[in-house]
């Protein structure tokens, strides 16, 4: 089966945004630019069109189904676009920090507000913490010389093993 994915790449000054003023005050300690921020949601959506096997019909009907797929598809997102962005030549450790801060503050920040079920799919920190002890332990050079389908796997190997299961 083919699937078609289309992107409209944020432009300078979009991807995620910080909508607070603690959330400003969060961008300013994590030092992410707005180049970075940009960068990063376009390689997150770009995961969302590889991400083949959370890609397809879900009923929706049953609520519990679509919730697991989409937290899945969001750790496989994050995930990727770090390991893209470390691949351009990125400073891992900050854009982790960044990536893990900014999803920290928005699931533990507000855990019971309107938005709770999607600020819980965004809940990534573990998947996110495994990609930076696997970094401290086999280094950056290890994620860079990967070919295009290795990256692929490993995220998603990554991923499998390092989220809340679905009674969490």
């Amino acid at each position: 089966d083919i699937v078609s994915c289309i992107i409209i790449p944020a432009k300078s000054g979009g991807g995620f945004k910080f909508t607070s003023e603690i959330d400003a005050d969060l961008g300013q300690k994590i030092k992410m630019t707005d180049a970075e921020r940009m960068i990063f949601t376009n390689y997150h959506e770009a995961w969302h069109c590889i991400d083949g096997d959370m890609r397809g019909e879900t009923d929706q009907s049953d609520r519990k189904e679509a919730y697991i797929k989409t937290y899945i598809s969001e750790n496989i997102s994050d995930v990727g676009a770090v390991v893209d962005m470390i691949k351009e030549g990125y400073e891992a450790q900050k854009i982790l920090d960044a990536i893990q801060q900014s999803r920290a503050f928005r699931v533990l920040s507000n855990p019971i507000d309107a938005n709770a079920e999607t600020n819980m799919t965004h809940y990534t920190l573990p998947a996110l913490h495994a990609l930076e002890t696997y970094i401290e332990q086999k280094g950056v050079a290890s994620i860079k010389n990967m070919t295009a389908a290795q990256t692929v796997d490993f995220v998603v190997n990554l991923v499998s093993e390092n989220i809340l299961d679905a009674e969490t």
